[in-house]
């Protein structure tokens, strides 16, 4: 039996911060025991003096892909980076997949995260990438929702004008590249019967068809039905840039928010990132329906694909959560720095301030918030007797927690991360006093700095392309945003001409 009492502690509970201890039995919490209460005897003690503890917090937007190409990006847009995808990704091993998700899993958690959703890259779609991504996550010992991402048509092919854009040479080297492959769901079906639910509940697996108009109908009505027989969520991208909403919006008549939930790509337990170029009739379908949408603040602004209307979500009543995207686009996945972006860029869509987001909502939203994201079974919901003893501790006796007057604003606001000493998953130690413990952190680091040199010389000629195409994409980009993002002949504007303008 795994047993403990973390003593002398300070934690958050219901909005506040109490002090006394926390028992962890096994992988649960058995008790909370205030300053002054006998102590159950014989069951080891952990001194926590000097820390806080609160529920790990819950990254749920990843893709462990992106740490190879980290560095990669520039200043991109959207387009560009998917643009990117095959020079970043093409013919990696399983090997490098594992070594790209341990350390995705380890950055994680030394920015305080207990769990993570990892929509991964493998082109193409590959059993054994699958199981090396999963493996990963058991080894390192977080929770994770394992979810590979595929699509069956072009990055190119959906944007407005962009091939016909290019000059004879480089429309001749797109056209003759092979098509998209068919996507083999069989392959995910598989997966899901080893992974999903394995390793005491840690491990989920997820479908995830990565953006909906790059899918055909075909696919993704055979997503949602597979999605409901196997009975495991979908994770999805939706309306990140105007350039993806306006060519969504041209393509199915208005209605492609409306199109998803009758494929059952969003509904109940399902997610979905980024959601920036939403109406309020859209967001009103996804309350109804009950997807949960993901912010990744920090992404956003680095793509300067936009800034969410998360007040707007919360008006709506819409299910939402936070995620740091991948390490391309938000050039790191630490939570801490998520949260705060997601606090301070709330604030410009409205000079009232009763209506900004509070630290205690921010906060709430990056650990109870993801729980349907991960498709868990286990009881998420905090530091209570028979939750997951999934908790993460810091040391109040930094710089960034002093002089500790508002732990919970000095969390959301000062803190970095430097301050995580500890973080426990399902009432195991993955971090204990600053150091990883399940799995070799230097070995994973250079596996990783080997694993993208080779990515870079392997891949020489599609970075090439990819680079003398950038113009072309952001030409596109230019385009689109002179077009409307909702039909004119919309009879119910859901935005007025000053809603679309900042305040600012």
């Amino acid at each position: 039996m795994n047993e403990f009492l973390l003593t002398r502690l300070r934690y958050y509970v219901d909005g506040g911060i109490a002090e006394g201890s926390i028992h962890v039995r096994d992988s649960n919490i058995a008790a909370l025991y205030p300053v002054d209460a006998a102590l159950p005897s014989g069951v080891h003690r952990v001194d926590c003096g000097g820390k806080l503890a609160i529920p790990g917090l819950v990254n749920a937007h990843t893709h462990s892909h992106n740490i190879l190409a980290r560095g990669t990006l520039g200043a991109s847009s959207l387009e560009v980076l998917i643009g990117n995808i095959d020079a970043a990704n093409k013919d990696r091993t399983p090997e490098e997949a594992y070594a790209a998700a341990a350390l995705n899993a380890i950055e994680c958690v030394r920015g305080g995260s207990t769990a993570l959703v990892d929509m991964f890259t493998t082109y193409p779609l590959s059993r054994e990438h699958i199981d090396a991504v999963a493996q990963a996550y058991v080894d390192v010992g977080v929770r994770a929702l394992v979810a590979p991402h595929f699509t069956d048509l072009s990055s190119q092919a959906h944007l407005p004008g962009f091939v016909e854009s290019l000059p004879a040479d480089l429309r001749a080297e797109i056209e003759g590249q092979p098509a998209a492959d068919e996507v083999d769901l069989r392959i995910t079906a598989e997966a899901s019967r080893q992974w999903n639910h394995a390793c005491e509940g840690r491990i989920t697996f997820g479908l995830a068809p990565t953006v909906p108009h790059q899918c055909t109908d075909r696919l993704l009505a055979d997503t949602g039905r597979l999605a409901a027989e196997l009975g495991v969520p979908i994770h999805t991208h939706l309306a990140e840039s105007r350039t993806e909403t306006v060519s969504s919006q041209t393509r199915f008549a208005g209605a492609f928010v409306a199109r998803l939930i009758d494929f059952g790509i969003l509904g109940e337990g399902h997610s979905a990132a980024h959601a920036i170029w939403l109406g309020r009739r859209d967001l009103g379908r996804l309350a109804e329906a009950g997807s949960v949408l993901v912010h990744c603040p920090m992404s956003n602004l680095r793509l300067g694909a936009g800034v969410a209307r998360v007040n707007e979500w919360e008006r709506a009543g819409v299910a939402w959560t936070l995620g740091s995207d991948g390490a391309v686009s938000s050039d790191n996945l630490n939570m801490l720095e998520t949260i705060k972006c997601a606090g301070l860029s709330s604030r410009i869509w409205s000079h009232d301030t009763s209506t900004w987001l509070t630290a205690r909502q921010l906060l709430e939203r990056a650990f109870a918030g993801s729980t349907k994201t991960l498709g868990s079974a286990h009881d998420l919901s905090g530091i209570r007797p028979g939750a997951q003893a999934d908790l993460t501790l810091f040391d109040t006796r930094s710089t960034y927690l002093a002089p500790g007057l508002d732990l919970v604003a000095q969390l959301v606001y000062s803190e970095t991360g430097a301050s995580v000493s500890d973080v426990i998953v399902a009432g195991r130690f993955v971090l204990e006093n600053g150091r990883i413990g399940t799995i070799d952190e230097e070995s994973m680091i250079e596996r990783v700095r080997l694993g993208g040199q080779a990515m870079i010389t392997r891949n020489a000629e599609a970075w090439a392309l990819a680079e003398r195409l950038r113009p072309y994409y952001n030409a596109v980009n230019m385009r689109t945003a002179q077009m409307p993002w909702r039909p004119a002949d919309d009879a119910e504007p859901e935005w007025s001409a000053s809603d679309l303008t900042l305040p600012f």
